[in-house]
This record gives C-alpha cells, sequence and structure tokens, in this order.
C-alpha cells in the first residue's frame, strides 16, 4: 500500500467514498438515507487509511474489523486536520448519491402504486384479493385461489404497461385455479 502522504486527493476521496456501497445495502431495508450517518463512514474509512499507512504494525485486522493502536498526540492532530480537509468534498459527493438514490426511491413507490391499483382492480373485478408488495423493479403478488391453495409471482412494471397484460395473468391465475380444481382436494404446487 502507498504511504498516506504519496496518495492523491482524488485516491483519498475515492477511498472515503467506498463506504457508501456498503451504507446503501444497510439501508436497504429502511429505505432511509442520512447524510450525516453516510459521511461518517466515509470519514471512518479515510480514518482507517490514514492510521494503516502512517503506523504500519501498529494495527490488525480481526474478523473483518481493524483495530488501531491510539495515535500520538501529533498523529491525531494531523488526522483531524485531513478529515477536516475531506469533510466538505465527500459531503458534495455524498449528496450527489443521496439525490440519485431518492430519485430511485421515488420511481419505485409511483411504479409499485401504480402496479398495486392496476392489478388489484383487475382481480378484483374476477372476485380475487390480490396482496400486491411494490418492489424496485417489480411487484411480487399473491393471491389466494378456492380451495385454500396460493400463488405467487412477479409483474415487472415494465410489462404493466403493455396493453392487456394484466387480463393476461389474471387469465392465467384463473386456469391455474381451475387446472388445480380439477386435480381435487389437496392438490399444491410449491
Amino acid at each position: 500500500m502507498k504511504p498516506f502522504n504519496e496518495l492523491t486527493e482524488k485516491e483519498i476521496l475515492q477511498e472515503g467514498m467506498k463506504a457508501v456501497r456498503d451504507y446503501l445495502a444497510d439501508i436497504r431495508q429502511t429505505r432511509v438515507f442520512s447524510l450525516e450517518d453516510c459521511l461518517d463512514r466515509c470519514l471512518k474509512q479515510i480514518r482507517e487509511l490514514y492510521q494503516r499507512s502512517v503506523e504500519p504494525g501498529q494495527s490488525a485486522r480481526i474478523g473483518g474489523a481493524w483495530f488501531f493502536k491510539p495515535l500520538t498526540q501529533d498523529r491525531t492532530a494531523e488526522l483531524e486536520q485531513v478529515l477536516a480537509r475531506f469533510r466538505g468534498p465527500l459531503r458534495e459527493r455524498i449528496v450527489a448519491v443521496e439525490q440519485r438514490y431518492l430519485r430511485v426511491q421515488t420511481v419505485s413507490r409511483i411504479n409499485a402504486a401504480a402496479a398495486t391499483v392496476i392489478i388489484r382492480s383487475t382481480f378484483q373485478a374476477a372476485g380475487l384479493a390480490p396482496c400486491v408488495t411494490g418492489q424496485k423493479y417489480r411487484a411480487r403478488v399473491e393471491v389466494t385461489l378456492p380451495e385454500g391453495n396460493h400463488v405467487r409471482f412477479y409483474v415487472r412494471y415494465k410489462d404493466l404497461t403493455r396493453e392487456g397484460f394484466a387480463d393476461e395473468i389474471l387469465k392465467a391465475v384463473l386456469d391455474l385455479g381451475d387446472a388445480l380444481s380439477r386435480l381435487g382436494y389437496g392438490a399444491a404446487i410449491s
């Protein structure tokens, strides 16, 4: 690894931004983006890079986490200056990531709402009550069929824009229910 003082500003920023990918994976369930939390992770990444570089042999990686011996007072002051210098540029980059993330989330919510309306109205007209759950690029649909059977399938949002597609999936589900009822009691598909 290159010594910290030989790294360019661009290389240090790239190293810090590596934490964004992990942050986005961690908020996948909550879908709440916090600029400050993400910034803290990026700064932690730079802090670790600094400590591994300026104090070689004074750190250890155990179970995926880095552990460091305390820095001297001079090194601590230098590290704080480094972190202060990169806080602004990192914040600018993270704001751009946050805007993209929020834009994608908004589009997904709009698509999920549209899919829910289309699928529910189509299926309710046939007497079925689907449970529609929006995902990023598709909707998960669960339908209870007669005689206690359930069917789960996924519908891509872009397919729902095709004319007559909702009627096609309704017909397929009704055909499946009819086939199961002809098989008699206890017939199930897994």
